[in-house]
């Protein structure tokens, strides 16, 4: 039954182009097609991985560098509060210094 459908349907005369010696030799290459394809996907699985380790080591270090920013507006800021008080500390010495000059009667 098989005979006849393939007959039916394959018209042309293959035995000539195909030689069946090579059989053996085409399940060599197939199987190391397979064998390539695994070490494919391994290696597709190992560059995935190593994607994932280095976004989220990004964003560990992109969270790391934010919160040392913020602790640099923090530090910012109450550098120029220090600055500001002993500003006025100074100016209020001068002040007092400016109080107890003499002043030269007859000038």
């Amino acid at each position: 039954r098989a005979s006849i459908l393939s007959q039916k349907y394959i018209k042309n005369d293959y035995s000539q182009i195909i030689d069946p010696k090579d059989f053996p030799q085409e399940i060599k290459c197939r199987q190391q097609m397979i064998l390539s394809y695994n070490k494919l996907l391994n290696d597709h699985e190992s560059k995935n991985k190593f994607i994932e380790y280095l976004l989220s080591e990004r964003k560990r270090l992109l969270n790391e560098v934010e919160k040392q920013n913020e602790n640099m507006l923090q530090i910012e800021q109450t550098t120029k509060e220090e600055i500001k008080h002993w500003t006025e500390l100074t100016d209020r010495f001068v002040a007092s210094l400016d109080s107890f000059r003499l002043k030269c009667v007859y000038c």
